[in-house]
């Protein structure tokens, strides 16, 4: 039997669990306290939406060919390493777009202006769309393997207002997919009825429902610790506004393009002065000149990078991900330690015997194992020789490793390792992975605790 169109309603719930919530994906709760984003805001002569799609002579039938008009490549990085095999090659300059919308939209929510939110979110627009019939008839499908999340998530947006706004008759809606009629004719008998809907949402029906779920409740109710000292008392001092100084970065999570226009979700911050705007589950839609944003968090917190060039923050955010690379390497290596001695202390040895026997003679000097330089000849300690063959079948790349031992670690098991790349001063380490470079984090040969990675 056909899924009744019910269930699509019934997906709405998720929503208010992830497309709709205020829990954050990014940011801080994501990453620590790293971050790769930054978002400005536009200025009042900042080209409105839609401006360029109409200067190339594209219609709102027609896949985006907009352009951003401040984000570009010189003051913007784009990581698109989360992204699986079924997405679309990225268009870039609308990519930026989106994120200028996704500042426009931000910048409603820090100025308390629900139309400009309501006209940012555009759920009339989404239900005028042909995302809801074809939503409709993909989820009733035997085999829906055509719909894409950044859809279905939009889709759920526009759902869960009809649904808050009872704006939606469930029944109607369920009687259509019951009494044998074809999928495709309930479909656009579906889209008809959300078409309808569209015309009786206002702001004022919805904002007790962005009030609840939006980043509104997040910033001026339950996550005020997002945001600096002084933005409850003033929060237009706080409105994203670009200059020659920001820097912005983009991590793609999703990226799809069809007939229905062009879909992403992604998480953004904008590094602009004295604050970094981190931007957390951007789910943006852009068919033409009709648009769709919605957000699940903003944080603001001191800007890390400013003074910065774009190209000293590339050579930071290259070294923070060497650093990642690291702590992964040493994670690999401490845990083929740790089984190399409960093998040995199985054999009646003890840690500490391991050690003052020469087992780590070389991955326990001053200078560590250097993999890529040394041979079977030059290796005598069974855990050297383990270490050794870890590197030759390619589980751990060149580098170097360092085991030791700590008292500050745990007695009954305080050993630790580091491993740094050729360059030589990349550190990683495990337990406790290092969080920077080695002049303020990991020191190698040393057990260094650190404060957050």
């Amino acid at each position: 039997m056909k899924k009744a169109l019910a269930f699509l309603l019934a997906l709405s719930m998720l929503a208010a669990a992830g497309c709709g919530s205020v829990e954050k994906k990014g940011g801080k709760d994501k990453n620590g306290k790293e971050n790769t984003l930054e978002t400005g805001s536009q200025d009042k002569d900042t080209p409105e939406e839609g401006e360029d799609n109409e200067e190339n002579g594209s219609d709102e039938n027609e896949n985006p060919a907009a352009s951003g008009s401040y984000i570009n490549d010189g003051n913007c990085l784009v990581d698109d390493s989360n992204q699986d095999d079924g997405n679309d090659a990225c268009d870039k300059a609308v990519l930026y777009k989106m994120a200028e919308l996704t500042i426009d939209n931000c910048n409603a929510v820090i100025n308390q202006d629900k139309q400009a939110y309501f006209d940012s979110v555009n759920v009339p627009g989404i239900l005028r769309s042909d995302i809801i019939e074809h939503t409709a008839l993909v989820m009733n499908d035997e085999d829906p393997e055509e719909l894409y999340s950044p859809e279905q998530d939009t889709f759920l947006v526009a759902v869960l207002a009809c649904e808050a706004t009872d704006l939606i008759d469930e029944g109607a809606l369920d009687h259509l997919f019951d009494n044998g009629m074809d999928v495709k004719k309930s479909a656009k008998q579906c889209g008809e009825i959300f078409r309808e809907a569209a015309d009786k949402l206002t702001v004022d029906n919805t904002a007790e429902l962005f009030d609840e779920y939006s980043v509104f409740n997040e910033l001026f109710k339950d996550y005020q610790t997002d945001v600096p000292e002084g933005f409850q008392k003033d929060p237009g001092s706080f409105v994203i506004k670009h200059d020659d100084s920001a820097v912005y970065s983009i991590e793609l999570d999703e990226y799809h393009t069809n007939e229905r226009g062009t879909f992403a979700e992604f998480d953004m911050i904008a590094c602009i002065g004295d604050w970094e705007y981190l931007i957390s589950e951007c789910h943006v839609w852009i068919d033409g000149d009709v648009s769709s944003v919605y957000t699940n968090g903003i944080m603001i917190q001191e800007n890390e990078v400013k003074g910065m060039s774009m190209d000293e923050i590339r050579d930071m955010v290259g070294d923070r991900e060497s650093v990642k690379e690291s702590n992964a390497r040493a994670k690999t290596a401490y845990n083929a330690v740790a089984e190399y001695i409960a093998d040995q202390e199985m054999a009646g040895r003890s840690k500490d015997q391991v050690f003052d026997d020469g087992d780590f003679m070389l991955a326990n000097s001053d200078y560590g194992i250097i993999l890529s330089e040394i041979s079977d000849s030059d290796v005598t300690g069974g855990g050297d020789k383990m270490l050794l063959e870890l590197y030759k079948r390619g589980d751990i790349a060149a580098g170097t490793v360092y085991v030791g031992r700590s008292d500050k670690l745990d007695r009954n098991f305080n050993i630790f390792v580091q491993f740094k790349n050729d360059n030589g001063y990349l550190v990683g380490q495990y337990p406790d992975p290092g969080a920077a470079l080695s002049d303020e984090g990991v020191v190698f040969g040393t057990y260094t605790p650190q404060i957050s990675e």
